[in-house]
């Protein structure tokens, strides 16, 4: 929920309570469309909301919504200490396992002829947000309002990416019918050696076209 008029700075490991965390803190109420930010603790406060709407566990709601569809049998996620899925990070599969994932989105969301997300939603998650270079969990190369270019120069327009904390990638480009996983830690945040993931993108399509 990046765009969700919740803003909450600070959130450490140390404080990693989800509930007691926001009561300490409070909210800030921001109006809808006119703030953004990406913040990793909307993630654990929305999927902590999500708890007391969903009957089954966070957990056993994704297994049986996404991950056996998918196929995705060697994924493992890490809760904090009031058992909210942490979600922004600290979830871990194989590159397989997240190669299925992309191509969930790279199919607009359906797999076997199942639909697993709305129809649209992978769309959605590569558009900018308020003209950031942020859609919904996925960085986009769509120009910035008022310029023609991409915003990373060599990676195909359409292309949209999920970066792990350390760099791991993985890639969509819609436009070339590809799905690419990079796993692997970089040492030059915040980018993580952009200029290398162009080069990768070029090589595997050229290596499939």
């Amino acid at each position: 929920m990046i765009c969700s008029g919740v803003f909450v700075e600070g959130l450490t490991p140390e404080r990693a309570f989800t509930e007691s965390y926001a009561c300490d803190e409070g909210l800030k109420p921001l109006k809808r469309g006119l703030h953004y930010a990406v913040n990793c603790a909307n993630r654990r406060i929305t999927t902590n909301w999500h708890g007391h709407f969903v009957s089954l566990s966070t957990y056993y709601f994704a297994q049986k919504q996404q991950l056996e569809p998918l196929g995705m049998h060697h994924l493992s996620m890490e809760f904090d200490g009031a058992q909210t899925l942490i979600g922004s990070t600290r979830i871990y599969a194989s590159a397989r396992d997240w190669a299925r994932f992309g191509q969930l989105y790279l199919d607009d969301g359906v797999v076997n002829g199942r639909r697993l997300l709305p129809a649209g939603w992978a769309a959605f998650s590569a558009r900018p947000t308020l003209d950031a270079p942020y859609g919904a969990g996925f960085w986009t190369n769509v120009a910035a309002a008022g310029d023609r270019a991409p915003r990373i120069d060599g990676l195909p327009p359409d292309a949209y990416f999920a970066s792990g904390m350390n760099g791991q990638r993985i890639v969509i480009v819609p436009s070339k019918h590809l799905v690419i996983v990079r796993f692997g830690s970089m040492v030059d945040p915040p980018w993580f050696d952009m200029q290398g993931l162009v080069c990768l993108v070029d090589d595997v399509s050229a290596a499939v076209h």
